[in-house]
């Protein structure tokens, strides 16, 4: 389980706040290419304002890993405020069947290649 906070920067010079991080302590992970199915159910719903269910395939440094996470939604008041509950597994096309199983009858795909720049930061002062 991992908390994740997200916030919207709006008309920012992205390499300039990349390199000010990096100054300041944080450490640069480099870029993820990722494919993203959303699943949700028309019998089922699971609402927004509980959170959602994603396949996410990520390839990073030649690796391939399949997760599946439930993004808890905790709040969305200024900041997106979410606990991910996370695992991993071999089988997308197999996982997939499975939900279908169970009655997810939609599926929503996307991608995000070569954007996705993560920097953790480790000590800022």
């Amino acid at each position: 389980m991992e908390r994740e906070i997200e916030l919207k920067i709006l008309n920012l010079d992205l390499k300039e706040l990349e390199n000010k991080l990096i100054e300041l302590g944080a450490q640069y992970l480099g870029e993820e290419h990722q494919e993203n199915i959303r699943i949700n159910s028309t019998g089922h719903k699971i609402y927004k304002k509980v959170g959602y269910l994603r396949i996410r395939v990520s390839q990073k440094d030649g690796k391939k890993i399949n997760y599946l996470t439930f993004k808890e939604n905790l709040s969305d008041i200024n900041v997106r405020d979410n606990i991910e509950h996370t695992i991993t597994f071999d089988d997308v096309e197999e996982l997939k069947n499975i939900f279908k199983l169970l009655g997810y009858d939609k599926f929503y795909y996307g991608k995000n290649i070569g954007e996705n720049i993560s920097i953790k930061i480790l000590k800022l002062i």
